[in-house]
């Protein structure tokens, strides 16, 4: 599907006239003027986005693996934390039930001796 170099610019976080400038290195099978507008079509926007990968002196695909494993490795543990937050709810509430049974046995007894005190058992 072909974009603008609006949608381009947008989908690669760049600004229009960057892409502007990249667009004119692309060869024609890579854009189209329609309209008295350039589209750029996947295998433009796939050029680009390598064009920009090159300029950026310090990329490494390897620093690109290696942040992607830190991200993967801090949503593993994220999703842990959440499964251990959810299991320390759920005893959370058993104690609150155990509270509230506690609750109601002391409440009985205090009855129950009120009623003997009453009673003079």
């Amino acid at each position: 599907m072909a974009k603008s170099m609006r949608e381009v610019a947008d989908e690669l976080g760049v600004s229009k006239d960057l892409v502007k400038y990249h667009r004119k290195k692309l060869g024609e099978d890579d854009y189209a003027f329609v309209r008295g507008q350039y589209l750029i079509l996947e295998s433009g926007v796939a050029k680009i986005k390598s064009y920009l990968t090159k300029e950026k002196g310090n990329y490494s695909t390897q620093f690109e693996h290696r942040m992607l494993s830190k991200i993967s490795d801090i949503d593993l543990s994220l999703l842990k934390l959440s499964q251990e937050l959810y299991a320390l709810e759920k005893k959370l509430e058993k104690l609150d039930q155990l509270e509230e049974g506690l609750s109601r046995i002391e409440q009985g007894i205090t009855d129950i001796f009120d009623i003997a005190i009453e009673t003079g058992i």
